[in-house]
């Protein structure tokens, strides 16, 4: 059994441990913590890393760690595995077009990378899996998910897709090279999705995403 409730596990310092002790009591084996990107890293809201941050270091000035630090011990002391997700949106300077100030527009997987490492390296040994990005087939985590050559959705692909495999990759590496024993899986599928041709507002429902990141056909051959 696994539970995900970040709002008394990370945001309320009074209901940390309690609430992992009353999991312990109901049989819980499990819990996921939702490390959203812009609450941790410094400068969210601006173009430019700060300077002299080093995002690839968790004891690099700016890292704000306590909310997870908090958590993590308190599952740990409970016998309950921990799993990370890692959480959109992220800073400006963390897109490939910091300039456009959009937490979702194309993230770096350079940038997603480093944030992994410094997470995994400063919980080592203490996480049971990673799942790089929520719901990544969301217009409302990473964008564009179409790119439109016309106004026919014909002639639209799924660009979220290839996005996110660049970024999965990225994390995976990082958080292999930092914590090999830790599984990485896909980040979870929004279980919806709102087909269009608007490249901001449509997000593609979760079994095309899957093939299309995966380089697949209809019929799960290799494409």
């Amino acid at each position: 059994i696994g539970i995900d409730d970040d709002g008394l596990m990370q945001r309320n310092p009074a209901t940390t441990a309690p609430t992992a002790a009353l999991w312990r009591q109901n049989g819980v084996g499990q819990g996921r913590l939702t490390l959203v990107w812009t609450r941790i890293a410094p400068n969210a809201s601006s173009t430019k890393m700060p300077s002299g941050f080093n995002p690839r270091d968790p004891n690099s000035p700016g890292y704000v760690w306590g909310d997870v630090d908090r958590a993590v011990s308190a599952l740990e002391a409970n016998g309950i595995d921990v799993s990370i997700l890692i959480a959109a949106p992220n800073p400006y300077w963390a897109s490939l077009v910091p300039s456009r100030r959009s937490q979702t527009y194309k993230p770096s997987p350079k940038a997603l990378g480093d944030f992994v490492y410094a997470v995994a390296q400063r919980y080592k040994g203490r996480i049971k899996s990673y799942l790089p990005m929520n719901e990544p087939n969301l217009w409302q985590y990473i964008t564009p998910q179409y790119e439109c050559s016309g106004s026919s959705a014909k002639s639209c692909t799924l660009a979220g897709a290839a996005i996110y495999r660049e970024l999965y990759r990225s994390a995976y590496n990082s958080v292999k090279a930092a914590d090999p024993a830790a599984s990485v899986w896909i980040g979870a599928l929004a279980p919806h999705g709102r087909p269009g041709v608007s490249p901001t507002r449509s997000s593609p429902g979760p079994l095309a995403f899957f093939k299309a990141m995966a380089c697949v056909k209809t019929n799960y051959a290799v494409d």
